[in-house]
């Protein structure tokens, strides 16, 4: 973080608050982190409200994002990838033969079984993805929240009655939609099978 700069009027335990503040945006943590008396019956957020204390904290906060780069619309761009990620853009369903002699007979016998298999993710966007975990019964892979993507994507595009948030049945709906356009376009179901004709 740049040095302190001494802002005008600011006593120092207003500084300090405006400081502690931009770290979580907390007003009653970033207070008692300032030396202030915290009570339950007492808002910080008041303090917010002097124009000397708010002015400190938007220059804080924009010079934040200038070193972070990120602005409204990259965030938003994270989230509208979360929400298109399909598992068929990391997974892809292989047949794998192989001989197995069965129990109680001589002669072995040819096994055919479907087998998912990673695709390159170095040619994919990984973003999506939560978690990649190596366990006992082999792989486990997980992509982020798509429906907690939906939603955010939907209340900020004004998709829902009166501001509300969707509920999980509009948003199931949506994706069965998506899916059932998707299999009507004759793409594969998810695990490889072609639609029947």
């Amino acid at each position: 973080m740049a040095p302190r700069k001494k802002d005008k009027a600011l006593t120092a335990k207003e500084e300090i608050f405006c400081y502690e503040y931009v770290k979580d945006m907390n007003a009653q943590a970033a207070a008692r982190r300032a030396g202030y008396a915290v009570t339950p019956q007492k808002t910080y957020a008041e303090l917010l409200k002097r124009p000397n204390i708010k002015a400190l904290v938007d220059r804080l906060v924009k010079e934040r994002k200038a070193r972070c780069s990120i602005d409204a619309d990259g965030v938003l761009q994270e989230i509208i990838g979360i929400a298109r990620a399909d598992l068929n853009d990391y997974l892809t369903v292989e047949q794998q033969e192989y001989m197995r002699i069965p129990k109680g007979k001589k002669k072995a016998v040819k096994i055919v079984q479907d087998v998912l298999v990673f695709r390159d993710l170095n040619k994919v966007d990984t973003r999506p993805i939560n978690s990649i975990k190596q366990g006992q019964h082999g792989i486990s892979f997980k992509l982020n929240d798509k429906v907690k993507a939906l939603d955010m994507l939907g209340k900020h595009f004004g998709l829902w009655k009166d501001g509300q948030g969707g509920d999980v049945d509009a948003l199931g709906q949506l994706l069965v939609d998506h899916m059932n356009k998707r299999l009507q376009a004759g793409e594969k179901k998810p695990g490889g099978k072609q639609k029947d004709a």
